[in-house]
């Protein structure tokens, strides 16, 4: 996944706090969209010995097309959001990124890197 990951623009000064706030736990994840690839690759890492360095996550197919429509800090806020912070181009990594940020207790609460996601619930 951080193959994907960069500086927003004007945010170099930003970039290695935040990859270090997200950690490469993280980062260092390969992203796939079905359970085949998910199981070949899990095999190939054991088979490398090397679980304790790489990883698999899932994500579902319909989020592999179109990003997330994530919050954008109001004007004058001093908060630093995923979506101005990190420039991520590919949608599946850049989605699979906010899904693991939503959920780990391991990032660094100096930055607000996910925000709430927009849902068409909400809508």
């Amino acid at each position: 996944m951080g193959k994907y990951v960069k500086p927003a623009p004007d945010k170099d000064y930003e970039f290695d706090a935040a990859t270090s706030s997200i950690g490469n736990h993280i980062l260092c994840k390969f992203v796939v969209d079905n359970h085949h690839d998910a199981r070949v690759l899990r095999e190939m890492i054991q088979e490398l010995d090397k679980e304790e360095f790489c990883a698999v996550s899932l994500i579902h197919p319909d989020s592999t097309t179109e990003k997330y429509d994530l919050k954008t800090p109001e004007p004058g806020s001093k908060t630093e959001l995923l979506a101005t912070v990190l420039q991520v181009d590919d949608p599946m990594a850049f989605n699979c990124l906010a899904d693991e940020l939503a959920t780990s207790d391991n990032v660094d609460n100096g930055y607000d890197l996910f925000g709430d996601r927009s849902s068409d619930e909400d809508a």
